[in-house]
């Protein structure tokens, strides 16, 4: 019997997953679960290197951005959520405490952002003193 029928019947019988299979098939895909701890970069500026492709939870967690809650999973989606139309390369948005810049677009598909802090106001020093 073929490995690939092995392969097949035991992604039937629930022994390996699909992507046992497909390894099988095509050879090593890579990991799973990319890591993305190299996916957002903060720089010397303060500002930060994102790709698209982060979750946005952890975009929520690394940046401490609240109010991220939405039909979306990714920093990417996170922005287009907010802009409402496919952005080009090198506009920008901001959301409280943030200002991001699409650096990079791979056709529709957003690949890369930045993140710069905007400077606090004095009406943030007095919100931030009354909570």
């Amino acid at each position: 019997m073929s490995s690939h029928r092995t392969f097949v019947r035991l992604a039937l019988l629930g022994i390996a997953t699909l992507n046992d299979v497909l390894e099988g098939i095509a050879g090593d895909l890579g990991q799973e679960h990319p890591q993305v701890s190299e996916n957002i970069v903060k720089r010397p500026d303060g500002s930060w290197l994102v790709d698209g492709r982060v979750a946005v939870e952890t975009l929520a967690e690394q940046l401490k951005l609240t109010d991220v809650a939405g039909e979306y999973h990714t920093a990417a989606g996170f922005v287009l959520d907010r802009l409402a139309h496919i952005p080009v390369e090198c506009e920008t948005l901001e959301i409280p405490g943030w200002r991001i810049e699409i650096l990079d677009m791979d056709n529709k598909r957003i690949d890369k952002l930045l993140f710069m802090p905007l400077p606090q106001t004095a009406d943030d020093e007095v919100m931030r003193e009354r909570r």
